[in-house]
C-alpha cells in the first residue's frame, strides 16, 4: 500500500493490485468508508477511461512515465481519483480518472506530465482508446468491468457513426 497526500489536509492510499499490475481506485476526493469526499463535487462527476498497447521493450519507459503521473495526480485541482490495471499477460494498459468537472479533467490532459507521459510512455496512438462519461458520484469507483464495457460501448457508437 501507498499512502499519498495531498496538500496538509488530505491523505489517501493506493492499494496495489494483485501481481503488481496495477492501482485499486485512490485519491484526495475519494474516501473508500464514505465514497466521494472532494468539497467542490455534485452529484455527478466525470469518468475517464482509456486503453492502450505498450509497444514491446518500453515496459520499462512506461512504468517511469506513470509513477510521474502518479506523482502529480495529487496536484491537480477536481481530482476525485485514479486507478490503473496492466493485463497480466500482455501489453494492455488501463487508466481510470475521475474529476468534478470537464474543465479539470482538461486541465490534467494538457498539464506536463501528462503530455510528457503520453510522448514518452511507449504507447502508439493508434493502440489507444479513451471515453469520457458523467456519472453519478454514487456510482464511483467504477469496477474494471464496468470501465471496458464503457469502452467497448463507445466503439460500438463510433463504429455505427461511420
Amino acid at each position: 500500500m501507498e499512502r499519498r497526500t495531498f496538500g496538509h489536509r488530505h491523505s489517501f492510499d493506493c492499494h496495489r493490485l494483485p501481481g503488481g499490475v496495477g492501482y485499486g481506485f485512490c485519491g484526495p476526493g475519494y474516501d473508500p468508508e464514505h465514497g466521494i469526499a472532494h468539497v467542490d463535487a455534485t452529484d455527478t462527476v466525470w469518468l475517464a477511461v482509456t486503453t492502450g498497447e505498450i509497444s514491446f521493450g518500453k515496459g520499462k519507459s512506461f512504468f517511469a512515465e506513470l509513477n510521474q503521473v502518479k506523482e502529480a495526480m495529487p496536484t491537480h485541482e477536481g481530482l476525485v481519483g485514479y486507478a490503473v490495471k496492466k493485463q497480466l499477460i500482455g501489453p494492455r494498459v488501463w487508466t481510470m480518472s475521475v474529476w468534478i468537472d470537464l474543465d479539470a479533467l482538461h486541465r490534467f490532459i494538457g498539464s506536463s506530465s501528462h503530455w510528457q507521459a503520453v510522448r514518452r510512455g511507449g504507447i502508439p496512438a493508434d493502440t489507444v482508446r479513451s471515453v469520457v462519461v458523467e456519472i453519478p458520484a454514487s456510482r464511483v469507483p467504477v469496477s474494471w468491468k464496468e470501465a471496458k464495457r464503457l469502452l467497448t460501448e463507445s466503439e460500438t457508437e463510433k463504429s455505427k457513426d461511420l
